[in-house]
């Protein structure tokens, strides 16, 4: 279950979006980052150009171990379009802040940064994630994740969504 709602927009912040949201489980590529519910927001500028920049925040409960019970995650890149192929290129950092508090300080580190890639065609993007660091305490080797969406409308406001990747 997941419920959200757009935080604003407007012309007095144009380009700029931000989202709140609840869910009854936090998963990231296939694992438990929370044992139930988290509290989720973001927020986002766009410029018309291309660039964008984020930021996104999460409650989770997989590093209790360590004293961290949140995760803080930004981001920013470049889009646009060639003809009918879409990209996107551009850069995430998964931060901890909690993580080195109180003496614990995993090694490797649950801070993490990737940089990724990806082409659209039509309903198909195909992307690669790729870190540059530590990858989430589980391993101080580097790690890619390439993936592949589809996205196809089955009605008005609806749409069927499929994802499949590979860690």
């Amino acid at each position: 279950i997941v419920l959200g709602a757009a935080a604003f927009s407007g012309s007095a912040l144009a380009g700029v979006t931000g989202n709140v949201g609840v869910t009854s489980q936090y998963l990231f590529r296939g694992l438990e980052q929370t044992s139930g519910a988290a509290v989720q927001g973001g927020l986002d500028y766009a410029a018309e150009s291309g660039l964008y920049a984020g930021t996104w925040a999460s409650t989770i409960s997989f590093a209790s171990a360590t004293g961290t019970s949140s995760e803080v995650d930004v981001y920013g890149g470049f889009s646009g379009k060639a003809g009918d192929i879409g990209y996107d290129v551009g850069g995430i950092y998964y931060y901890y802040s909690e993580e080195s508090e109180g003496g614990a300080d995993p090694e490797p580190s649950n801070n993490t940064l990737e940089v990724y890639g990806s082409v659209t065609f039509g309903p198909a993007k195909l992307g690669v994630n790729y870190s540059v660091s530590d990858y989430f305490a589980i391993t101080d080797e580097t790690v890619i994740y390439p993936y592949l969406n589809l996205s196809f409308p089955v009605a008005e406001k609806a749409t069927l969504d499929l994802h499949v990747g590979s860690q």
